[in-house]
């Protein structure tokens, strides 16, 4: 499986870099375009911007297209202007939410998961990126959402030979383990699982702590999908991630 077309969120952060080298070097291993969507209120520089994502793609010797919405003081259009983009797209990278952050909608990500019905790749907003996709972590429910979420990271999996599957359980069913490895087995990885018994958002915190005690560099996840998480209201478990997020994350919704 290959990535043909990426698109990449710019918008004058300090963190914008990082998202476009992260682009930059998807593009490279899989011979993919890169369109760079900016999108931020009131830019500062909308001409060095895009110089800088010009000098970019040169460098990289890669191929790529600059687009930014009509209007730059209206939420709805900022987030029309990055969901289409990234619905027309094989992959969305963008950043993850900071409270500090400036120019751009707050649920941003949010809104593109739920209405683009794309992948988004979402990188943290601190640290450093040395590698994605080589330790996996996969939170499996056995839901639309996970299988949509495996299925959409299977490319940035490529160079994985083992891949961590923590299965989040409602304490009353067990998920069977032997179909969802097998599927990793025939994609050239192995899986070792683990299980969480979801009992309420303390599950999602379990699961951050997980990455960091594994050396993850890549969590892969359903976005706004059933966890069985009893009285939680939907879509907050992939909210609380957004916001304690440390490593890079796949989500698909």
């Amino acid at each position: 499986m290959a990535l043909r077309d990426i698109a990449v969120h710019l918008d004058e952060s300090p963190r914008c870099r990082v998202r476009l080298d992260i682009a930059l070097t998807l593009a490279r291993l899989h011979f993919a375009t890169v369109s760079a969507v900016f999108a931020r209120y009131q830019p500062s520089d909308l001409a060095a911007a895009q110089q800088d994502f010009e000098q970019a793609i040169a460098a990289a010797g890669a191929t790529g297209s600059w687009t930014r919405p009509a209007c730059d003081e209206d939420d709805d259009a900022l987030r029309h202007h990055v969901t289409t983009a990234a619905s027309c797209a094989d992959l969305m990278v963008m950043g993850q939410p900071d409270a500090d952050q400036v120019g751009v909608p707050h649920d941003l990500v949010d809104h593109v998961l739920l209405h683009s019905g794309r992948p988004a790749l979402v990188i943290p907003y601190a640290g450093t990126i040395e590698s994605i996709g080589r330790r996996p972590l996969i939170a499996w429910n056995g839901g639309r959402e996970s299988a949509r979420a495996l299925h959409d990271a299977l490319p940035l999996m490529s160079h994985a030979r083992q891949a961590r599957l923590v299965m989040i359980e409602n304490g009353r069913t067990s998920i069977e383990e032997g179909p969802i490895l097998q599927h990793l087995s025939n994609h050239g990885i192995e899986g070792e699982v683990e299980r969480l018994v979801a009992e309420d958002i303390g599950v999602m915190d379990l699961l951050l702590a997980r990455l960091t005690d594994t050396g993850s560099d890549l969590l892969v996840m359903g976005a706004h999908g059933h966890l069985g998480l009893t009285g939680l209201h939907r879509g907050a478990g992939t909210r609380h991630i957004l916001r304690h997020l440390t490593v890079p994350a796949l989500m698909s919704h």
